[in-house]
């Protein structure tokens, strides 16, 4: 899905916006790194997140750095990875994180904006021309039999 070239960028955002939204918020509440791993892996809600828990999980065990192991992973924007790495080494990763999904999400908000105020007026056109249509169809039959009259 990422690799798409229209879905890969509302694809990439959505997950880049939960993820450092949901892991912000729980390090800004006081979980360690470990606990929120922990959690990501036990919630039963995003199957996703779970396997990214896990993967998180084992790599930095092996002595992976956040950042080193996020790159291996396509969920995520180029933007999240600098985000993250920026926010290791001044050690305010949910802070940076917090920020960074405000923003993934005016983001998302903007492209959406934008597509949608290029699709509104084609799918208006396509009703309206529906809408003649059905009324040629009821009429012309009607106008000819006055015309036979």
């Amino acid at each position: 899905m990422s690799a798409l070239p229209g879905a890969g960028f509302y694809f990439r955002h959505y997950h880049s916006y939960l993820f450092s939204r949901e892991a912000s918020m729980l390090l800004k509440s006081g979980c360690s790194f470990q606990q929120m791993l922990q959690t990501f892996i036990e919630q039963p809600y995003r199957p996703l997140f779970k396997e990214i828990g896990r993967f998180l999980n084992d790599e930095l065990e092996r002595g992976q750095s956040i950042y080193h192991t996020l790159l291996s992973l396509p969920y995520f924007t180029e933007d999240m990875l600098r985000i993250t790495q920026h926010g290791e080494m001044n050690g305010n990763l949910e802070k940076e994180w917090g920020f960074y999904s405000k923003y993934c999400l005016t983001a998302l908000e903007e492209k959406s904006g934008r597509y949608f105020n290029f699709l509104q007026p084609v799918i208006f056109t396509f009703i309206g021309f529906a809408v003649v249509g059905a009324y040629l169809i009821i009429l012309l039959p009607v106008f000819n039999l006055l015309q036979n009259i």
